[in-house]
């Protein structure tokens, strides 16, 4: 089972994302860089010295250096998803429904979920390293579900 988490944040056209770790990730979007701790999602602050990640973000290596780490980036620019998990399930989006699912290995839908692009322009989705997240990343939003125990 899956639980929505609510970064509760429209963002000024996001750039992309990148692969959560130990409950952190990074959004890239025009303005500023957003780290987030998925455990505290409402609890960030934005980083306006880095507008569009410049300085820090390799558009095409996909590689975000921030604070002395390396990231790995998915959006605008490409990036490669995590799309199936170390316990075998698989994340699929359909772009015309606007859904994400999950699918076990047993053909189960262990999540399915209707997001909103208004905009068209890239869509990513993945898995977490950790298999604990799944994100997906439209240019307006960013929708995070935490795996639940059990």
């Amino acid at each position: 089972m899956w639980q929505q988490v609510d970064p509760n944040q429209q963002w000024e056209r996001m750039l992309g994302f990148t692969l959560a770790v130990d409950h952190r990730m990074i959004v890239i979007a025009y303005d500023a860089l957003y780290p987030i701790d998925l455990r505290r999602p409402r609890s960030f602050v934005s980083d306006d010295r880095f507008p569009e990640g410049e300085g820090v973000y390799d558009y095409e290596s996909q590689i975000l250096t921030y604070e002395g780490q390396t990231h790995y980036v998915l959006g605008l620019y490409g990036g490669s998803p995590i799309i199936w998990s170390g316990r075998g399930e698989v994340l699929e989006v359909d772009t015309e429904r606007e859904t994400l699912r999950i699918a076990g290995l047993d053909g189960k839908i262990a999540l399915k979920f209707h997001y909103s692009d208004v905009s068209g322009d890239w869509l990513s989705a993945t898995f977490s390293q950790d298999d604990e997240y799944v994100l997906l990343g439209v240019p307006y939003a960013l929708y995070a579900f935490r795996r639940l125990p059990g």
